[in-house]
């Protein structure tokens, strides 16, 4: 696996009340209900996100972790 692919996952837990603040300002792509959840896919705040509503009241929210804003630096053999 190349480094370009290492893009780690994010998760949160929280309220569906809170996801519902949340959805209110993003761009939903997709949205499923599967037996006593519902999907979401979407865009928020220039990322895109998924989550999944709970049976007991939570959502769980998932991301890509932020990168950084300058490339990775490599180190070089001062020999050469």
């Amino acid at each position: 696996m190349s480094k370009a692919a290492t893009n780690q996952l994010v998760w949160h837990v929280g309220a569906v009340n809170t996801l519902a603040d949340i959805l209110v300002d993003a761009e939903i792509q997709k949205s499923l209900a599967v037996g006593d959840l519902t999907i979401y896919h979407f865009q928020h705040n220039g990322s895109e996100k998924m989550a999944v509503t709970l049976p007991d009241g939570q959502s769980l929210m998932i991301s890509l972790a932020a990168r950084a804003s300058h490339p990775a630096r490599r180190r070089q053999d001062v020999n050469n």
